[in-house]
């Protein structure tokens, strides 16, 4: 199940973007890497909302080029963040790494040595 969600997650989000690193150099992107990356930025809280997560990824540096449906909107934000809440829970229903929870429109991140992981696995971009 775990390798079917990732599997999908990876099949349907073939937009690729140019994000501009801090060096300069041009990192070629999908959605998924840049919700990671913007996750990582905000991982020193373990609750992060939608808003925090959009609003860092507006200030990224990407390119978009002739994309058919242009910038990154919040729906497709959400849906990686389902994707990845579900394949937390699959991996430890009781006690899940990262869960989003879509009333509040917000990530919990419960393993600070996910967070820690996240944020320094980005650090040198």
């Amino acid at each position: 199940m775990k390798v079917q969600l990732l599997t999908s997650l990876l099949k349907n989000d073939r937009k690729k973007f140019n994000l501009i690193l801090s060096d300069g150099t041009i990192k070629i992107v999908d959605l998924y890497q840049i919700v990671m990356r913007a996750l990582s930025g905000l991982s020193n809280s373990d609750k992060i909302t939608v808003d925090q997560i959009e609003h860092y990824i507006y200030n990224m540096k990407i390119e978009y080029g002739n994309q058919d449906k242009g910038k990154i909107r919040k729906s497709d934000i959400i849906r990686i963040l389902n994707i990845l809440s579900s394949i937390a829970a699959d991996m430890n229903k009781a006690d899940p790494i990262i869960e989003y929870k879509d009333p509040e429109k917000t990530v919990y991140m419960y393993d600070s040595f996910f967070s820690f992981n996240l944020k320094f696995h980005y650090r040198n971009e």
